[in-house]
């Protein structure tokens, strides 16, 4: 188990909400950081296709180019968090393996069928003012995890919370709704 006191960089971690999250917009999610003050809400509900994208992708051999909540910053922009066979001029290598690229860049090519191997794409993001997510890690609201890239693309965005939680071998049940100090 890797607890926050044991995350030197927060840098390509993973956030789990806590049972005390109460807001709907963060409830049972999971936020992969990216850079010291924001990340990307991978673990919520899928909002829409891109219409130019469902319109192109009519034929049934490729999969849709599907578009989730990234959080509630900067919603007129969006990310593709995908691995590294796949790398674009405006790529930004986070860990060993992962790299985020700004969605404009990637959808030309991943309508054209060169997309990489594992992508999730995401509108918006999360971020925090100066030192507020270590505020809100020390009250309890988050659990900084380290997790296998397969928490990203290969575990279900609906299962992705109760993994996190799996990662960090924590019981789900056993947690309280409250936050509080002994």
């Amino acid at each position: 188990m890797i607890l926050y006191d044991q995350v030197t960089s927060l840098k390509g971690c993973y956030l789990v909400s806590s049972q005390s999250v109460q807001d709907s917009e963060f409830k049972r999610s999971v936020i992969w950081t990216w850079r010291a003050s924001g990340g990307l809400v991978i673990g919520c509900k899928i909002t829409e296709l891109i219409s130019h994208a469902h319109v192109i992708m009519q034929d049934e051999e490729m999969k849709p180019y599907i578009l989730h909540d990234g959080g509630p910053d900067n919603v007129k922009f969006g990310h593709m968090i995908h691995t590294q066979d796949k790398i674009w001029n405006s790529s930004i290598k986070v860990t060993d393996s992962v790299y985020i690229t700004p969605l404009e860049d990637t959808v030309d090519e991943f309508i054209q069928g060169s997309a990489p191997k594992k992508s999730f794409s995401v509108i918006g993001c999360k971020k925090w003012s100066y030192a507020q997510l270590e505020k809100e890690i020390v009250r309890g609201y988050w659990i900084p995890i380290q997790a296998p890239d397969s928490l990203i693309f290969d575990v279900a965005v609906v299962q992705r919370w109760n993994e996190g939680f799996r990662y960090a071998e924590i019981r789900v049940e056993t947690l309280s709704a409250t936050v509080g100090r002994s």
